[in-house]
């Protein structure tokens, strides 16, 4: 079996120590790295080719969505999983 390799980008360890616990746990998944930052995320796609990056939209610095920008024009086929505790109102 293929394992699917999947970079976690958040700000908080707890919260990418919780998800690699809960990856972690599903066969065929597997974390390659973690990132806190847009700058570590994009240098570590850069070397770690993963298949799915899932982050926060609040980073530090430079947010979640100028990462998704940076990404759709420099690795257009990476899926990316957006997880956010943000409370927005429609």
């Amino acid at each position: 079996m293929k394992m699917s390799t999947i970079l976690l980008v958040d700000d908080h360890p707890l919260m990418n120590e919780g998800l690699r616990h809960v990856i972690a746990r599903e066969p065929g998944l597997d974390i390659c790295g973690m990132a806190g930052t847009v700058q570590e995320a994009l240098a570590l796609v850069e070397s770690i080719k993963p298949d799915l990056l899932i982050t926060d939209l609040s980073l530090p610095g430079r947010n979640g969505l100028e990462l998704i920008k940076d990404l759709g024009a420099t690795h257009p086929g990476l899926p990316i999983l957006v997880l956010s505790l943000h409370d927005e109102l429609l």
